[in-house]
């Protein structure tokens, strides 16, 4: 296995277990265990002097509980997701002008750990260096499942429009999303829910 096929695996797997750590129930030491063990370990910190800073959204600097920190950061990373599915992409030009991700002689492309980066923004650098990797895999294997909120890579999941706790192989990846979310499913703005 080449060197960028493993980094590639490594970053979506990290990724991924962002999305399905918060989904049942992380805290801000299950966040600090995956940045250290996960992100930092496949980050690059940026050697540049003169780096930007993202600034940080309106959500992250208001809300003073980190579970609803983790919850929009899953969220957002979801509806990008969601999107490339789709054939959108965006996503990738965004962590791009953040800086988020770089180029390397010998990996291709590095996610970037910029200091004061949103969390949406790491997540989301994972995915995009896995989908500068692996483009195919985004238009044909990603779903981002409409029913448990799940996010997997797996061509059946993709066919039938949706995983709902099957485990799920693909590229050698063994990834088994949630059987159960612990989040509610957002409700469309003006509706309300009924008991």
């Amino acid at each position: 296995m080449s060197n960028r096929r493993a980094f590639a695996d490594a970053v979506r797997k990290a990724g991924l277990a962002f999305v399905r750590g918060v989904a049942l129930g992380w805290d801000e030491t299950d966040l600090e265990r995956w940045r250290r063990e996960r992100y930092a370990k496949l980050a690059s910190k940026p050697t540049d002097v003169f780096h930007m800073t993202p600034v940080r959204s309106s959500v992250e600097a208001i809300i003073p509980r980190m579970s609803d920190v983790l919850r929009e950061a899953r969220w957002k990373v979801f509806a990008a997701l969601d999107e490339a599915a789709h054939g959108n992409t965006r996503f990738i030009q965004q962590v791009a002008r953040e800086k988020l991700i770089a180029r390397d002689e010998t990996l291709g492309w590095v996610p970037v750990d910029r200091r004061g980066a949103v969390l949406r923004g790491r997540v989301l650098s994972l995915f995009a260096v896995d989908a500068l990797y692996r483009p195919s895999d985004y238009r044909t294997i990603l779903l981002a499942c409409p029913r448990c909120e799940s996010v997997v890579f797996d061509l059946e999941a993709r066919r039938a429009g949706q995983c709902c706790g099957e485990e799920s192989i693909q590229s050698g990846i063994q990834e088994v999303p949630p059987s159960r979310m612990t989040e509610p499913r957002r409700e469309t703005p003006g509706k309300e829910r009924k008991h």
